[in-house]
């Protein structure tokens, strides 16, 4: 960090060492975020100026002081609705040890769903049991509905199943491009645009932003994600058109 010049510049700047750490502690919270490189206080909610001076415990001035500084160096993109990332995250932070702790992350997630979904298939047995000691006509109606549970039971797992998978394609897509951490997308974001874009949307879309961002010419006015949904709306009208 500190053999780059622009470091040395922010140095010597009024305020100087107080922007510079300032800038050690973004990183640190973007770190925490682990949504390649955003910094937000919850995925709908951004940091304002006033939030960082609380957050950090510095002057409302020197947050403004410092901000401006990291835009003018390029150091970081403010997006229209006030959220802010790091630009070029992947030389800041070990990209492949934060998606190693997503990968770990998804997994217990979906570990602690696979032990309330037996849990809850325990309970609907025990009550199937209980049920059966009553009349035959009671137990025929009995069979029926467990066999349709089941079937339904099996519908769904296959329905996560297939989601995990096309999740999993896209975030290898999404790393593919310039080395990883060029496309900022959250993976709550990556649900959304599961639901909202076709499979062939999103391969579509997902380039675009890449070159954009490999070549210098970054989404500054919105966040990717913004980005892809507005190039898929613009698409649909003109195939509506």
């Amino acid at each position: 960090m500190f053999d780059k010049p622009k470091i040395n510049k922010i140095r010597r700047l009024p305020e100087g060492d107080k922007i510079l750490l300032f800038w050690v502690m973004l990183l640190a919270t973007a770190g925490k975020c682990n949504a390649g490189g955003m910094i937000f206080i919850t995925e709908k909610v951004p940091f304002s100026e006033e939030d960082l001076a609380e957050e950090f415990d510095f002057e409302i001035n020197t947050i403004r002081l410092a901000l401006e500084t990291f835009v003018r160096f390029d150091m970081i993109s403010v997006y229209d609705d006030g959220f802010i990332s790091i630009n070029e995250w992947a030389e800041h932070q070990n990209v492949d040890g934060m998606e190693k702790i997503k990968e770990q992350t998804r997994k217990r997630v979906a570990e602690h769903r696979e032990r309330k979904k037996l849990e809850a298939g325990n309970a609907t047995r025990n009550v199937t049991v209980t049920l059966r000691n009553a009349t035959d006509e009671e137990e025929e109606g009995d069979s029926e509905k467990e066999c349709h549970s089941l079937t339904l039971s099996r519908a769904h797992a296959r329905t996560r199943e297939e989601r995990e998978q096309e999740l999993a394609r896209r975030r290898k897509l999404i790393n593919d491009f310039g080395g990883q951490g060029v496309v900022l997308l959250s993976d709550n974001q990556m649900e959304s645009l599961l639901d909202l874009l076709s499979v062939e949307e999103f391969d579509k879309y997902v380039p675009i932003v890449a070159e954009c961002e490999l070549s210098g010419k970054h989404f500054t006015k919105k966040t990717h994600y913004q980005a892809i949904l507005d190039m898929a709306e613009e698409d649909r009208k003109v195939h509506r058109g």
